[in-house]
């Protein structure tokens, strides 16, 4: 009885609990829109479309990376309002991100943490409904 009582005590806690993701607030001015400048098409539809929040959400590196932690890397997540509708959408850039070494070649897979900097690549963009409990999953709360 106590093994079954552990299993299914042990089963509630992993479905209850909500996943945590080390987000970082970025600006859309600042930081993503030179990034939709190498697609000036896909630039301009985003721009034509939607007003977009100034900020929003992205990837932060942690301390493990020596020389990048707490840098911010795609996707990148913004609460954007169609300029047609009216509607809110949660518009998502995303990028091709490359890990460079101080000596400037590109970082091996078992090299990233020692990286010096990131170039990344836009390469689409994904728009959503916004999720009930606002703009993106990353702003679930660790505990």
């Amino acid at each position: 009885m106590k093994k079954y009582l552990a299993l299914v005590s042990t089963l509630f806690c992993l479905a209850s609990t909500q996943p945590c993701w080390a987000g970082g607030s970025v600006s859309f001015a600042d930081d993503v829109k030179p990034l939709l400048d190498q697609q000036p098409a896909l630039k301009k539809l985003i721009l034509d479309t939607f007003e977009v929040s100034n900020i929003g959400v992205g990837v932060r590196l942690g301390r493990h990376f020596t020389e990048l932690g707490g840098a911010r890397i795609a996707p990148y997540e913004f609460e954007a309002t169609s300029k047609v509708s009216g509607k809110k959408f949660l518009l998502t850039i995303h990028c091709k991100t490359v890990f460079v070494l101080a000596n400037g070649k590109e970082a091996g897979e078992d090299e990233i943490f020692s990286a010096t900097e990131t170039r990344q690549t836009f390469t689409h963009f994904s728009v959503a409904p916004v999720p009930v409990s606002g703009v993106g999953v990353r702003k679930t709360p660790c505990r």
